[in-house]
């Protein structure tokens, strides 16, 4: 709309100018009618006239679209940069969220330390993408927000972490426990020790295997880390709304 109102403006420009060319002409020649040499000279200003227009045309339709490539390209980095911290978030909180620690084997060290390793990469992620949100999106409504389900995920998270510490601990326990065994089968004799002794063992790993379960349940159903989640949980429907009313905007035609 803008660039046809334009067009027409410089058309009708054009027009008028000509029509000063004419008019100036006829007024410094008199009233009298047009020879020959005056016809060409008129033909060869309006040309004059006609050939600056162009150029300013030209010149014109050249920084139109490079605005349109600007602001389209600003465009894409704004959907571009709720989109993607949407994504981020959401993984983030999906991994912290998920009672199974993303299935890792809660008996095994190696196992249980790689579900935090993943967890930080994704927190990482999400802040960087966090980062680009505030640069492109200038909508304090949703910088607020993302500031908002971002802390309440960090503490979501901080629930989580103390009850995988405890499954931590609890697997070290048996796996010294399990050392401790092989070392003794090495260096028992008696037979009357050695049952006593892995009697002592048996009860022992019987109580870590219950811990094991009784921690892990909590994952599952600890009162504090839901009262949390649902917290996180307002906070980012009320950002998800605000984020789809904005690519809304974005997608509507400018008057």
């Amino acid at each position: 709309m803008d660039e046809l109102f334009i067009y027409t403006s410089i058309a009708s420009l054009i027009g008028s100018a000509i029509g000063i060319v004419a008019t100036s002409y006829f007024t410094a020649k008199g009233k009298n009618l047009a020879d020959k040499q005056d016809i060409a000279e008129i033909t060869k200003k309006t040309e004059e006239v006609k050939i600056a227009f162009t150029k300013e045309i030209e010149k014109l339709k050249a920084n139109l679209l490079l605005s349109n490539n600007i602001q389209f390209g600003l465009f894409n980095e704004e959907r571009n940069a709720i989109v993607d911290f949407n994504e981020k978030y959401f993984k983030y909180l999906h991994l912290i969220k998920d009672p199974s620690l993303n299935g890792i084997n809660s008996f095994d060290i190696d196992s249980l330390f790689s579900y935090p390793k993943e967890i930080f990469k994704a927190q990482n992620d999400c802040n960087n993408s966090q980062t680009r949100l505030t640069l492109f999106i200038k909508d304090p409504d949703i910088i607020q927000l993302a500031n908002e389900i971002y802390e309440a995920a960090l503490n979501l998270l901080n629930i989580r972490i103390n009850i995988l510490s405890k499954l931590i601990s609890n697997a070290n326990d048996i796996k010294v426990l399990e050392f401790e065994l092989e070392e003794k089968t090495q260096i028992i004799n008696n037979f009357d020790e050695d049952e006593a002794y892995l009697k002592s063992y048996d009860e022992k790993r019987k109580r870590f295997l219950g811990n094991n379960s009784q921690i892990f349940s909590e994952l599952s159903n600890s009162v504090d880390f839901w009262n949390q989640y649902k917290i996180v949980s307002e906070i980012a429907h009320k950002f998800q709304d605000k984020c789809r009313e904005y690519l809304y905007q974005l997608l509507s035609p400018k008057e």
